[in-house]
């Protein structure tokens, strides 16, 4: 088996960052009982509950075509990933453009996934 590819963990990572701003945002509407437009809000828990579906069944893709832990490790760093690239977010005060990076999560995330299953299918 080929060593682990970095540009896997980089990419789940930001698959991860970019569903957990969409997920902030889901729950500061709900626990405000508003302050976003409804059509949005919908789009959003839709789009970020297709998104974690894809997700895990890009992991069990990834256990099928490698080996169960890859995927387990996978999972892990990705995490870890993701709250590295929140702690760079923060250093350079993005928080103040939390929607922008969910809004920009909306075209990233299925070039993300592309590029996932291209490494997936191509990790021997």
């Amino acid at each position: 088996m080929a060593s682990f590819p970095i540009s896997l963990v980089v990419a789940y990572s930001f698959w991860k960052y970019f569903l957990g701003h969409q997920g902030s945002h889901i729950a500061h509407t709900v626990a405000n009982r508003g302050g976003l437009n409804p059509t949005l809000f919908q789009l959003l828990v839709w789009y970020n509950r297709l998104g974690t579906v894809v997700g895990i069944s890009f992991l069990i893709y990834l256990g099928y075509v490698s080996q169960w832990y890859v995927a387990v490790a996978l999972f892990a760093l990705g995490f870890v990933g993701q709250f590295l690239l929140v702690a760079i977010e923060t250093q350079l005060k993005l928080q103040q453009h939390a929607w922008a990076i969910s809004l920009a999560g909306l075209p990233a995330l299925p070039l993300i996934l592309g590029y996932m299953v291209y490494v997936a299918a191509n990790f021997h």
